[in-house]
């Protein structure tokens, strides 16, 4: 099956439905290994940089989060704005914009790679939805995959609650887990929207990737696992006209 063919077999009237009623839908071998291995391929050598004798990239991120902070999280800034492996990643992800959002142009609005040490909450996010950290932000998609090995439970992948997308936009009181912690933005009424709502854990191979809205309630979680996990995230909108001032209004138009 050529790549024209296995998108428009993914991108069925089915999966419409199913992304509109949860918010939510995982296409499985929907990534190309090429455009997975570029990631690879420019993440290693990054970290190689970096690296002690026989160290692997996963021990080498675990080591800069415990005892170089500053710099992990330098790295991790400079990944999230220059890196242009997410590149073919980002086109692979294009028809599914085009299919679920429509539009003739389109923006990357902070696409990034995500690295989650073991037992480590600097960058895990509580629950949260993507519309609080820009009201501004357009009318978006959001994927997220793992680059190297398998999301799962125990490795702290995403978990999501199915539907919530059709609360909209909700208040949030600001959360930080740890001092050194990111910022959640955690909408009110929590204990409630997780008895309405299914929580659904995002389990998944390399070549796997999530879509969902801007309104879904997710979060991430503590990596149990004993190595780190790292996931890439690609964030589209769709424009009809330039923003004026948004936090993304750098982005790159496709």
């Amino acid at each position: 099956m050529n790549i024209s063919a296995k998108i428009d077999a993914a991108l069925d009237d089915e999966f419409v439905a199913a992304f509109e009623r949860d918010g939510y839908v995982v296409l499985r071998n929907f990534l190309s290994e090429p455009a997975l291995d570029a990631m690879r391929q420019s993440l290693k050598s990054i970290f190689e940089v970096y690296a002690e004798e026989d160290e692997q990239i996963f021990d080498t991120v675990e080591r800069l989060a415990t005892k170089e902070k500053e710099l992990f999280y330098r790295i991790y800034k400079f990944i999230a704005k220059s890196f242009l492996s997410l590149y073919p990643v980002r086109l692979e992800c294009l028809p599914v914009v085009e299919k679920l959002l429509g539009g003739k142009v389109h923006i990357d609005i902070g696409s990034a790679v995500i690295f989650a040490p073991p037992e480590n909450t600097r960058l895990t996010w509580g629950w949260h939805q993507e519309t609080t950290y820009d009201p501004d932000m357009p009318e978006a998609l959001h994927f997220s995959f793992p680059i190297f090995e398998p999301a799962r439970v125990e490795n702290g992948s995403m978990s999501v609650l199915l539907g919530s997308h059709k609360l909209g936009t909700l208040p949030y009181d600001k959360i930080k887990l740890a001092d050194d912690a990111a910022t959640s933005l955690v909408p009110r009424n929590m204990e409630q929207w997780c008895q309405d709502y299914e929580e659904v854990p995002f389990v998944a191979d390399p070549g796997d990737i999530a879509v969902f809205h801007n309104d879904l309630i997710h979060r991430s979680n503590t990596n149990l696992s004993g190595r780190s996990r790292i996931t890439g995230l690609v964030r589209i909108a769709r424009i009809d006209e330039l923003p004026k001032a948004a936090s993304w209004i750098d982005g790159k138009v496709y």
